[in-house]
């Protein structure tokens, strides 16, 4: 049941390709898991996506964080929602 799902992620990261486009005009905010990325760098790269401000949150955990996460990932979510 999980491998259709789990092949789709595999899938869909090793043909992603990056092409530069124009720089959004938004706020970002960023959800991660600490233990998602080999290099936290990589989240940061978000912020030259946009002319916005960007605000990064950083949770333990790997992809799956924000089921280990949920009432803070959802809180953040409310908080980002209502401040906009």
């Amino acid at each position: 049941m999980l491998f259709p799902m789990i092949r789709s992620d595999f899938s869909l990261a090793s043909g992603y390709e990056y092409h530069k486009q124009a720089l959004l005009s938004v706020p970002l905010t960023v959800l991660a898991g600490r233990q998602d990325y080999t290099d936290i760098e990589e989240v940061e790269f978000w912020a030259k996506e946009t002319t916005g401000e960007v605000d990064i949150h950083y949770f333990d955990g790997g992809h799956f964080f924000v089921n280990d996460y949920r009432s803070e990932v959802l809180d953040r979510i409310k908080k980002t929602l209502i401040a906009y």
